[in-house]
């Protein structure tokens, strides 16, 4: 059995304000919140997940900023509209410099990586699963995906 050892402690803070520029105004009392995280140890980048109003909202934090409370510690990515806003997996492909996106709607989108982990494209939808996609795994190379469906 291995020891882990942490060597980095990273904090993603939400600023409700900084959200609702691309959201648009948030519904009383909601609360924005993380969903899913990505990490691409490659590029030293988080990237960060949020659903709100049936969109998916990407954000990314770099590994060798410093946060502090006053400034928001993400920067926005780009978004995924979705008539069901719910994740069911959230990964950075390496091999292929994408992000991949599953929602519980059954759709599996995928964005191209430039060097610096922003988006090089729009939202490309890969296929869809008619049924919904209930859970997702991938396998530790990236190179299959296996998906729990209703049916």
């Amino acid at each position: 059995m291995r020891n882990l050892v942490q060597l980095a402690l990273q904090t993603i803070a939400l600023n409700a304000e900084v959200v609702e520029q691309y959201a648009g105004p948030m519904p009383d009392g909601s609360v924005p919140s993380i969903a899913a995280t990505a990490f691409d140890v490659d590029r030293n980048v988080t990237y960060s997940a949020m659903t709100l109003q049936g969109k998916i909202l990407i954000w990314k934090t770099s590994g060798e900023c410093l946060f502090s409370l006053e400034e928001p510690s993400f920067s926005f990515c780009g978004s995924y509209i979705t008539p069901e806003s719910q994740i069911a997996s959230l990964r950075v492909l390496a091999e292929s410099s994408q992000l991949a996106l599953v929602t519980r709607a059954g759709d599996i989108v995928i964005w191209d990586l430039d060097d610096s982990g922003n988006f090089n494209n729009d939202a490309d939808v890969q296929g869809t699963v008619e049924t919904g996609v209930l859970a997702a795994s991938w396998s530790p190379d990236d190179t299959l995906l296996s998906l729990v469906t209703s049916v």
